[in-house]
C-alpha cells in the first residue's frame, strides 16, 4: 500500500531502493500545488487569512503597498500568484483557504504539535488556512526566558528557550517543501530539550550542509507554485538563506545548532535545541565573536559527541577550542584573561556542593557541633556571591537535608538549641 512502482516492458519493481530514480521522477512531475481546484471559489477562501497574506505582500514588496490596498481580493490573489486567471489553486487552499474547504484539496493538510511534558503527552491538529495556523501552533509552543552567565561577568544574558521567527521558519519550510503526494501530516513535537519538525519528502536538492553558510540558492523546488506564492506573501526566502537564518540565530542566542541528523532520502527530520548541552560552548560563543559559523559548527558537533576531520580537530586546538584524546573531544573551558577577573569570577561562581560538604564535615570534625546558624556562617563566603541571604540560606537548607539523608549526619536538639553532629 502507497508504495511506489515502476514497470519496465513487463516487470514491474518497487522503487523505493532506488531512491535516485524516484527524485528524477519527481522532479520531472507536474507540480501538485499549481493544480486548479475546480470545485473551489472565492467563497471557499478565508477572509482573515487573505488580510494577513496581504500584509506580508506589502512587506515584500513595500513600494505596491498603497496600490496593493487599491486591490480587491481577486486581483490580489493573482497578483500574489496564490491563485491563476482567478481560479483557485491548491496553494491557495493550503495557505488562505477556510477550514471547511480542505475537502477540497484531496489532501490531509494538516500539522500536529505533540508536546511532552512531566511524563504526559497532549498537543492539537492545526489544518488550513496555513497563513493562519502556524501562528496558531506558535502559540501553543512553551516559550520562556532563561539566564546563562557570561565568563567574567556578574550580569546573566537573558535569553528566550526559542527565536519565534525561527520556529516559524522551521514550519513554512515544511509546508512548501511537503511531498503532498505522501498524503501526509507534518509533525511538530516538543519536548522539554527542543522542537522536532518532520515533513514527508527528503532534500529536493543538495543536503542541508549546503545551504549552511548561506552561498547556495536552490534551482528547483518540489513544489515551485507553492513556494513562490509563499515567497510573495513573505511565508520563505528562495534565496537559500532559510537554514543559514536558522544557524545564524541560535549563534547569536548562545545555543547548540539545529541539525538534520535523523532525516531519510523520504523524509526531512530538523531538530531546534532549546536549552544548553555544554556551558563551556555557550560561554564561548558569548566571548568569542569573531568565531565563524563553520568553527561554531564544529564546535556543537564536539559538544554533541559526534566525530569531525582530522583537519577539523587541527584547527580547533590550533585554536585551543577543544580539549581531550580522539574520539574523546570536549569543548575547551574558557580561563580568566587578569587576576581581577579571575578573583570576581571565582566569587560569581562559589564553590560547588562538594566541596561545601566537605568544609562542613571538617568543621564538624574540630567541633564536635554546630548550629544551624554556625553553618550558615561558615558555608556564607563559599556560595555564589549572585545569592541573596535568603537564597544561601535555602541552598545550606539543601545541603544539610542531602548530607543527613545520606547518613554524614544528623540533628540533636535539646531544649530550644538545635545542633547538627557527625554520624559516628
Amino acid at each position: 500500500m502507497n508504495k511506489p512502482y515502476i514497470r519496465v516492458d513487463s516487470h514491474v519493481t518497487e522503487m523505493t531502493p532506488y531512491t535516485e530514480w524516484m527524485r528524477e521522477i519527481y522532479m520531472s512531475r507536474v507540480d501538485w500545488s499549481a493544480q486548479i481546484v475546480k470545485e473551489a471559489t472565492i467563497e471557499s477562501l478565508d477572509s482573515k487569512a487573505i488580510k494577513v497574506a496581504r500584509d506580508g505582500y506589502k512587506e515584500r514588496f513595500p513600494n505596491l503597498s498603497a496600490e496593493c490596498d487599491k486591490w480587491s481580493d481577486e486581483v490580489f490573489l493573482d497578483k500574489a500568484k496564490l491563485t491563476i486567471n482567478g481560479q483557485i489553486t491548491r496553494t491557495a487552499l493550503l495557505l488562505v483557504g477556510k477550514e471547511e474547504s480542505a475537502s477540497l484539496l484531496d489532501n490531509i493538510a494538516q500539522i500536529v504539535w505533540k508536546c511532552f511534558q512531566d511524563g504526559k503527552v497532549f498537543g492539537d491538529i492545526f489544518t488550513i488556512p496555513f497563513v493562519l495556523s502556524t501562528t496558531k501552533v506558535l502559540n501553543s509552543i512553551r516559550n520562556y526566558r532563561f539566564k546563562i552567565y557570561p565568563q567574567n561577568s556578574l550580569i546573566p544574558a537573558e535569553i528566550w528557550k526559542y527565536d519565534t521567527n525561527t520556529i516559524l521558519e522551521c514550519m513554512h519550510n515544511c509546508i512548501a517543501h511537503q511531498d503532498y503526494l505522501k498524503n501526509a501530516r507534518i509533525v511538530v513535537t516538543e519536548d522539554s530539550s527542543q522542537l522536532t519538525f518532520e515533513n514527508e519528502g527528503g532534500f529536493y536538492e543538495g543536503s542541508y550542509e549546503d545551504y549552511i553558510m548561506g552561498l547556495q540558492t536552490p534551482k528547483h523546488y518540489r513544489n515551485s507554485f507553492l513556494a513562490k506564492a509563499m515567497v510573495n506573501v513573505k511565508m520563505i526566502d528562495t534565496q537559500g538563506y532559510g537554514i543559514h537564518t536558522m544557524f545564524q540565530k541560535q549563534r547569536e542566542r548562545f545555543l547548540p545548532m539545529p541539525d538534520y541528523d535523523d532525516s531519510t532520502p523520504s523524509k526531512v527530520v530538523l531538530h531546534l535545541p532549546g536549552n544548553i548541552v555544554d556551558e563551556n560552548y555557550s560561554k564561548i560563543l558569548m566571548e568569542r565573536q569573531d568565531l565563524s559559523l563553520s568553527e561554531i559548527v564544529l564546535l556543537d558537533r564536539v559538544q554533541k559527541h559526534k566525530s569531525i576531520s582530522v583537519d577539523a580537530v587541527s584547527m580547533l586546538r590550533k585554536k585551543k577550542l577543544i580539549e581531550g584524546k580522539k574520539p574523546n573531544y570536549y569543548v575547551a573551558k574558557l580561563v580568566a584573561q587578569n587576576t581581577n577577573q579571575k578573583v570576581e569570577y571565582s566569587k560569581h561562581k562559589g564553590l560547588d556542593e562538594k566541596k561545601c560538604e566537605l568544609m562542613l564535615v571538617q568543621s564538624l570534625h574540630d567541633h564536635g557541633s554546630l548550629t544551624k546558624r554556625e553553618i550558615v556562617s561558615l558555608l556564607r563566603d563559599l556560595l555564589p556571591d549572585q545569592l541573596s541571604e535568603t537564597q544561601k540560606e535555602t541552598k545550606v537548607d539543601n545541603i544539610l537535608r542531602k548530607m543527613k539523608k545520606s547518613g554524614k549526619i544528623i540533628n540533636q536538639s535539646a531544649g530550644n538549641r538545635s545542633s547538627w553532629l557527625l554520624v559516628k
